[in-house]
Formats: structure tokens, sequence, C-alpha cells
């Protein structure tokens, strides 16, 4: 009985500790805080290992180096790994990395499209000239068409 009281007090003592120091709040505008400046991370599942960190986890770092919403499995569960996918505070998005200062989407490994990806990447062009000096009477020439675009070669393959 003694040992109940004590950890019911432990606990309310410490839920109430950690909440007067704001690192976990539920507002009165249904939204949950989890601290409001630096490192916070929350977990999610129960991890392998011990210390059970959790399957993945999902954090928020404003004072580190690259500031932003980091989704990654702690350590030390199998294949724990860091910036699953990373939101900088500039919006910008790494997948596999902590991603770019001036990419919106970086990303670390391969990607597959199940569907044609079109680029006007300047790169995959060889043999590129100037059509003339007066541009606008180049673009007079153009000769519009509306089409049907045809995906059966698609099929072929």
């Amino acid at each position: 009985m003694k040992t109940t009281i004590f950890y019911l007090f432990f606990f309310i003592f410490g839920a109430f500790n950690c909440l007067t120091q704001g690192q976990f709040k539920i507002r009165n505008d249904e939204f949950i805080q989890i601290g409001y400046t630096g490192y916070k991370a929350l977990t999610f599942g129960q991890g392998t290992g011990s210390p059970n960190n959790g399957a993945f986890a999902l954090e928020y770092c404003s004072g580190c180096t690259v500031a932003g919403l980091n989704f990654w499995k702690p350590w030390p569960t199998s294949n724990a790994a860091n910036y699953l996918l990373f939101i900088r505070n500039n919006g910008n998005i790494g997948i596999g990395n902590s991603g770019s200062t001036t990419d919106k989407l970086w990303i670390s490994g391969n990607l597959r499209v199940n569907s044609t990806l079109y680029s006007s990447d300047e790169r995959f062009k060889k043999e590129m000239k100037l059509l003339g000096k007066d541009g606008l009477n180049n673009l007079l020439l153009i000769k519009p068409y509306q089409y049907i675009f045809d995906n059966s070669f698609n099929d072929k393959k």
C-alpha cells in the first residue's frame, strides 16, 4: 500500500512539475503542445531493443544546426535512422536527408514514378541553339495544336 501511494505521489508530482514547466501542455483551444523551444520528441509504437525508445519518432528542433520537423526511427530500434522525412523551417522537404536551403524537395536514394515523367531540365538536352534573335516573330510562327495523348507505346514494352 505504501509503495502504491509513493508511486501515485511521484506520478502526480512529476506530471504537475512537467506541466508547470510547459514541457507538455493540453491547451484549452484543443491543441497539444510538447515544449515551446529547443529540442522536443514524441515516439510512437514499441521499438526493439533496450531501452525501448519507440518504433518511430517525431521531433522538432529549433536550436539545432538544421531547424525543422524530423520523422525518424530511434536507436536501438532495428533499422534506426535519422531524417526519414524532414521538413525544414523554410518549408523545403528532405527524404533520407535534412533537406536543402534552396531545393523544395531533395531525395537521397532512388525515386520511382509509376507514370511517365517528363522533364524540361537543360541537363537532358544536347545541341541546343537559338532560333534567331527576333523571338517574337519566331513565337508568331508557332502553330498550336490540340491533341489527345496516345499512351499505347507503354503497352508495347
